[in-house]
């Protein structure tokens, strides 16, 4: 998860796509997941 969450990928994708939004979003959901099996 480390590469993602310094923005570096968003920094050298040629179509501009902000994918670490989507990463944070995809993680924030699987943490949130895990929490309510718990």
């Amino acid at each position: 998860w480390g590469c993602n969450t310094v923005y570096t990928c968003s920094e050298v994708c040629p179509k501009q796509v902000p994918s670490t939004q989507g990463i944070t979003a995809l993680r924030r959901k699987i943490l949130m997941h895990k929490l309510k099996i718990r």
